[in-house]
This record gives C-alpha cells, structure tokens and sequence, in this order.
C-alpha cells in the first residue's frame, strides 16, 4: 500500500497489479509458513487471499486445518473454516466433510452414541457457515466435559427434555442412545406389538409421590425376550432398564428400545390349591 503509481500507469491497471501481487506473495507466505508450522501465520495468509476472492473454497478449506493446528488448537474457528469451504462447494467435499465430522466426534470425545445426532450438528453448522464469512462468536458446540456434565446432572434430564431449547439440545445430544439400567415408572397402559414384542406406556415423575400421581404417559418401552411384561397391572409401578433411543417433546414422550422389565416387579403366577373332596380324596 506504500508504493507510489508510477505516473504512466492507470489507477485501474495499478490497482490490478497490486491485488495480483498481493495474491502472490500471500499465497508464498501461506506455503511458507505452513512448512515452517508457523500455523497463525498461515491463517493470516489466507485470510489475506480472502480479502482478494472472498469465496474461494480451497482457501477456507486449507485456512480450517491451519486453524486446527495451531497450538493451542482454535477448533470453533478451524471447523467453520471447513463448513464454509463444503458450502462453496470446496472440491473433494466429502473429504474435507469426513474430516469435519472427525472433528466434531473428536471435539465431544467419541460419547454421542446416536450417529444422526453428530450429521445434525454438522448439516447445521454447514448451513450457517454458508452465509457467515466469519464465525458468530456465539456460535459453539458442546465439548466432551459439556456433556458429561450433562449426564451427571440427573435432576434436570427430564425437565431440560422438556423444555427444549439450547438445554434440551444439549441433554438430547448427551443422552440419546445411551443405557439406563434403572428407572422407576407408574403402568398407565399396555399393548401387544404386531413384532410380538410388549410396548408398555409408562409415567415418570422428579418425585415418587409424582410418579404414583401420573395418569398420562410419558415413556415409551419395546420389551423383546419377556413375554410375561404383558401381565403387568396398570397402575402398578415397576423398574426396567432400556435404551433411550427418541423423544417427543410434544406431547412429551420419550422412547426406549430393548426394554426389560426388573423380574421382581412382574407378576407371580400364583394357583389356588385345589379343594378336597368329601372323604378327603381329591
């Protein structure tokens, strides 16, 4: 910017020749940099490169993996990077989505258990970055920590379900797909699946006293292999493990797969002895 238009040249021309220029020595300095693993100097390079061709897709595509390198790692920024680049319809895009995808599984530490959950977070992250050169600094995915954190806060699993929004977004992310060994429900109804499978509809409450109080259901469970679940009596509660495998949030319902009612709250066949005859033969 310091040089001087020689007076034979026109501004026109002369403006072409800087920005060309500007282009060369950057895309020098981005190669450069890289090899020396002078990673925010790299970053800087490109986001010079970006201020020639504001849409250049290879660029964000390399400036996101610059991003990623750096130490420590700037992931927010390094997978927005990567999310616009497959907007501008970067070449080799489902490489550089597979390498996004890693990164948002490495990110949350491999925990999210439903796959569709992960393809969800970077479909949306995709979409915005097509319109957002820059990343909205209040734009963030959920950490591993973010998550556990999550599942440790049991109190609140169903209410944030409930309430939706950014909680229900992070509860649904870290808990959907996971085991629950042990949950305590009141029977509002039972059916019989075409599969040959039980699908009990029960109601949980944050209280035992609001549990026994239910009367619409809340839970949904497929029990395979137990055949006797049928028997259960309606209004009575019981425990059973199962999947989280979906939810309803309205009407709110949430859904477990593999269900197995705890043995000792099924039924017990009982027979009533048979009465003696006059005589005392049966």
């Amino acid at each position: 910017e310091t040089l001087k238009k020689p007076e034979a040249v026109s501004d026109a021309d002369w403006t072409a020749l800087k920005t060309n220029s500007s282009g060369i020595l950057n895309s020098v300095i981005s190669t450069t940099s890289k090899a020396l693993k002078d990673f925010a100097g790299e970053v800087a390079a490109y986001k010079a490169l970006l201020a020639i061709a504001p849409n250049d897709a290879a660029t964000y595509s390399r400036m996101g993996v610059a991003y990623l390198q750096m130490n420590p790692p700037q992931v927010m920024d390094g997978m927005w990077a990567l999310a616009r680049a497959i907007a501008l319809k970067v070449q080799g895009e489902a490489q550089v989505r597979a390498y996004l995808r890693g990164q948002v599984q490495r990110l949350q530490g491999g925990t999210v258990q439903c796959e569709n959950l992960t393809d969800e977070q970077v479909n949306q992250m995709i979409a915005l970055a097509g319109g957002a050169a820059e990343r909205p600094a209040s734009f963030k995915l959920p950490t591993a920590d973010d998550l556990q954190k999550a599942r440790d806060d049991t109190a609140n699993f169903i209410p944030y379900l409930r309430e939706g929004g950014e909680h229900g977004k992070l509860m649904w992310l870290a808990t959907c797909g996971l085991d629950y060994p042990e949950i305590v429900a009141k029977v509002i109804s039972v059916d019989a699946a075409a599969d040959g499978s039980v699908v009990l509809h029960l109601f949980t409450g944050a209280t035992s006293e609001e549990t026994a109080a239910g009367t619409v259901a809340d839970i949904e469970v497929k029990v395979l292999d137990q055949p006797d679940a049928k028997k259960v009596i309606v209004g009575d509660e019981l425990k059973f493990a199962g999947t989280l495998t979906a939810y309803d949030q309205t009407p709110f319902l949430l859904h477990f797969e593999k269900g197995k009612v705890d043995p000792e709250f099924l039924p017990k066949d009982t027979k009533t002895p048979p009465k003696k005859k006059p005589g005392g033969k049966l």
